[in-house]
């Protein structure tokens, strides 16, 4: 089985309108929603990644420093400029050509690709947690989806169980709380 983690960056700020697009840095929600997540990840979704597809957009980057100190086991890191510049198709070739041999596999980028991606790889899950994905899908949210498939090669469109979407507002909501429990 492979399990897949899509987290959309945290939120970026807007304070330079001199700072390109690709230069933005986190936000103070950014830089607390971030660890916040990460640790649901870890303690409330059992999931950490063994592999890390990162754009390499400075918001991403921060993003990702953020969760790393709240993995307990060593990733291997990929910073991906096709992540960025992506970020208005989706994901799944660069799963598929960068995901190797591990069994658990992060994307964090960027949207529209990251919620794209989300949607086109589910084939089933909860309707409420499919609906919120294609409503919105808010900085710093992550999705997991779980694969029958052996090798991230083999990962096609519409064959995904959506075990999880998390908003950072979700967090210790009894609403949340009883969809990880459905799910």
């Amino acid at each position: 089985m492979l399990r897949l983690i899509l987290m959309r960056h945290a939120k970026s700020t807007w304070d330079d309108p001199h700072c390109s697009d690709f230069s933005r840095g986190l936000n103070e929600r950014g830089r607390t929603a971030a660890p916040l997540m990460a640790q649901h990840m870890v303690e409330e979704l059992g999931v950490e990644p063994d592999r890390v597809l990162c754009s390499t957009a400075r918001r991403t980057r921060e993003t990702l420093a953020a969760c790393l100190p709240f993995w307990s086991k060593e990733q291997s890191l990929r910073m991906l400029d096709d992540i960025y510049h992506s970020s208005e198709m989706n994901y799944i070739d660069l799963i598929r050509s960068h995901g190797g041999g591990v069994p658990t596999l992060m994307v964090l980028g960027h949207n529209p690709a990251i919620q794209i991606t989300a949607l086109k790889l589910i084939e089933q899950g909860s309707s409420t947690m499919i609906r919120a994905i294609e409503t919105k899908y808010p900085t710093a949210a992550v999705t997991v989806l779980e694969f029958r498939e052996d090798a991230w090669q083999n990962v096609h469109p519409a064959k995904g169980y959506l075990s999880s979407f998390t908003r950072p507002r979700d967090l210790g909501s009894p609403e949340h709380e009883r969809l990880l429990a459905l799910a």
